[in-house]
C-alpha cells in the first residue's frame, strides 16, 4: 500500500494577474502539518519548506497541529484566508477516509482545497516482536498465531482512523482474523514505547528513512521484526 502526500492551499487563489503572481510570495508562508513532529508528514514538510525558502527568498514556517487524523491542521487551512499563504501537507487521510468517515466534517475538501503538487509516498510496514514467538517469520504466520491466540491479537497504529489503522483493518478482513487496534496516542508518556514495544504483538506504521517513525519509532528497537510491507 502506498500512501502518498500532497501540498494543498485554500481555494479561491487570487494569485492569477501575472503582475501580482511575479510578487508572491511577498511574506512567510505557513505550511501546516497534521501529524505529530518528527513523523513522516514533519519530515517531508521540513525538506520542502526548506527547498522553497531558498527558491522563494521568503521563510516557509512548518506548523505542526495535530490531532484528530488530520482533521484540525486540515480545518485550519480551509477557513484561513484564500491568499496562497497558508498551505497544507495533505494526503489520503484528510482528503478522503475523513471525508467518509467523520460526521459533519468542518472542511470540503474538493470545495476547499486545490491540489499543488505530489509531496511524498511512502509504505507501510506490519512489524512484530518479544511478544510474539520467533518462529513466526511471514505474514502468513502471524495470521496463523492470531488464530491460535486471538486474546493476544493487538497492533499498533498512530491514531484511530490513519492509515496504518485501515491496513490492519484491511488485514484482518482479508483474513478472517480478528486484531484488535491499540491506538498509540502516547508521545507524552516517558516511557510507553518501550512499555508498548514489549507488550503488543504487532506494528503497523509509516515506513520514514528505513524505520518507523514518530510514536512508533520509539519501540522499533523492539519490534524488530518486519513480517511486511502493506
Amino acid at each position: 500500500m502506498q500512501i502518498k502526500s500532497i501540498v494543498l492551499l485554500g481555494t479561491l487563489l487570487t494569485i492569477t494577474n501575472g503582475a501580482i503572481a511575479q510578487q508572491y510570495p511577498s511574506k512567510p508562508i505557513r505550511l501546516v502539518v497534521g501529524f505529530a513532529a518528527g513523523g513522516p508528514s514533519d519530515v517531508a514538510a521540513r525538506t520542502i519548506a526548506q527547498k522553497l525558502t531558498e527558491k522563494w527568498g521568503q521563510q516557509v514556517i512548518v506548523d505542526i497541529r495535530p490531532g484528530a487524523s488530520g482533521n484540525i491542521a486540515t480545518e485550519i487551512v480551509a477557513k484561513a484566508p484564500a491568499d496562497g499563504y497558508t498551505l497544507l501537507m495533505g494526503g489520503i487521510f484528510n482528503m478522503v477516509m475523513n471525508k467518509a468517515l467523520v460526521k459533519n466534517l468542518p472542511y470540503e475538501p474538493l470545495r476547499d482545497f486545490t491540489s499543488v503538487g505530489p509531496a511524498t509516498t511512502s509504505m507501510l510496514s506490519f512489524n512484530v516482536g518479544p511478544a510474539v514467538p520467533a518462529t513466526v517469520k511471514t505474514l502468513g504466520d502471524y495470521v496463523q498465531w492470531c488464530k491460535t491466540n486471538p486474546d493476544k491479537a493487538s497492533y499498533g497504529t498512530t491514531s484511530a482512523g490513519a492509515t496504518p489503522h485501515f491496513a490492519g483493518v484491511m488485514l484482518s478482513n482479508e483474513s478472517k482474523v480478528t486484531l484488535n487496534p491499540v491506538h498509540l496516542n502516547i508521545a507524552a508518556v516517558p516511557g510507553a514505547g518501550n512499555l508498548l514495544g514489549n507488550l503488543l504483538c504487532a506494528v503497523a506504521g509509516l515506513l520514514n528513512g528505513g524505520g518507523l517513525s514518530g510514536v512508533l519509532g520509539q519501540i522499533a528497537s523492539l519490534l524488530n521484526q518486519i513480517l511486511a510491507l502493506l
